[in-house]
């Protein structure tokens, strides 16, 4: 297992498989320009 830290509270966990899980946790009460609250997922 890998894990790496890409700053604030996102990471990224890859098993011996493969497997990819990103994590980064999003407290609906913050807001910042630009960022989706829908849960969706955007390319950077």
């Amino acid at each position: 297992m890998e894990i790496k830290w890409h700053g604030h509270s996102c990471f990224d966990i890859t098993s011996e498989a493969g497997i990819v899980i990103v994590t980064d946790p999003y407290d609906g009460r913050l807001w910042v320009s630009g960022a989706r609250t829908d849960g969706g997922y955007r390319h950077r």
